[in-house]
Parts: C-alpha cells; structure tokens; sequence
C-alpha cells in the first residue's frame, strides 16, 4: 500500500494549539502511524500517513472548524515523485507542488 508522508505544523495561541492537540484531528485527516514531533506553547507538529495526497479538503474542513489557527502541510509522495506544501486558515488555502 502506498502512503503519503506528512508533517503538520499548528500555530496559533497556547490555548487553542493545546485543544487541537488534544481533538481528534488525525480522523479528520486519515492519519496513520502519527508521530509528535513537538508540542510547545502556541506550536503544534506532528508526522504522520495518509492514503491520498494532498489532503486539501479535509485540511481545508479542519482550518473552517479551528480558524484562528494556522495550518501548514508539507507532503512528500514518493512513489510518484510529488512533493507540496499547503497553508490553510479559516478555509482559505495556498498550495504548491512539484514534481520531481
């Protein structure tokens, strides 16, 4: 089974951060196998799998549901050569992607 890796990085207040850590964020993404990278006042990161890439939609439901935070997803599928970053806040979405 091919997977996607994943790294999400959460900024915002301390307090939202926190309660973001402790929702049920993975489910709204399909992550798998999720690995906290950090956990710190107003910072948020975590590394995990996905089955599908990117994972624009879901990402952009989770920053309508928390909009005062900000979302930053770096992607990498290898399999297929395909590297991406996406910012999301409140529902508005960047991303970029490459090829490689």
């Amino acid at each position: 089974m091919e997977y996607i890796c994943n790294r999400l990085m959460v900024v915002g207040s301390a307090g939202k951060v926190k309660k973001f850590a402790r929702s049920n964020w993975d489910k709204v993404l399909g992550a798998k196998h999720c690995e906290l990278a950090e956990c710190s006042p107003g910072r948020y990161i975590s590394d995990f799998n996905t089955k599908e890439a990117p994972i624009v939609e879901p990402l952009r439901k989770l920053s309508l549901h928390w909009p005062k935070l900000i979302f930053l997803l770096d992607w990498e599928w290898e399999d297929k050569s395909l590297k991406g970053f996406l910012k999301a806040q409140a529902g508005l979405l960047e991303s970029y992607w490459m090829e490689y």
